[in-house]
């Protein structure tokens, strides 16, 4: 009797855990068909707007009134590709940019001058400046010779 009951609240459980995650589930081994769908609906989209725009600059030269509600499509269509380049953009990249590691100073005779703050300090403007993705340096045991 005791088995029969939990082999039914593990079926009830199993049962109801799937239900739950078969979205996910879904996601998960559909993605590249989501990709796929996506990318093709969106170059659909991009080819459409096009021929409209096309047609729009030949109705303009026959001196013709464009129509609101294709203005309408044309600045939903525009939108549309605006928020989704994006996600586009997201689905391309292959990697992802390694956290800079911590400077060390491992010297012992280490004195600190001004023009070692001064540098120090560029070079963490660098680092931080937006767009930056990578910064050389050359010169520095030459500064640390003069030391």
């Amino acid at each position: 009797m005791a088995e029969s009951v939990a082999s039914g609240a593990v079926e009830s459980v199993t049962n109801q855990a799937l239900t739950y995650a078969s979205s996910y589930l879904r996601y998960f081994f559909y993605y590249g068909k989501i990709v796929q769908d996506f990318t093709n609906q969106r170059n659909a989209l991009k080819l459409r707007k096009q021929r409209v725009d096309t047609r729009i600059d030949e109705a303009k030269r026959q001196i013709e009134i464009i129509y609101d509600d294709v203005e309408d499509w044309l600045r939903s269509a525009e939108k549309e590709l605006k928020e989704t380049q994006n996600l586009k953009d997201e689905i391309d990249r292959v990697g992802y940019r390694r956290p800079l590691q911590g400077i060390f100073i491992t010297s012992t005779d280490f004195m600190d001058s001004e023009s070692l703050k001064s540098a120090f300090n560029e070079i963490m403007e660098a680092i931080n400046a937006k767009g930056v993705k990578m910064i050389g340096l050359h010169g520095f045991q030459e500064l640390v010779k003069q030391l």
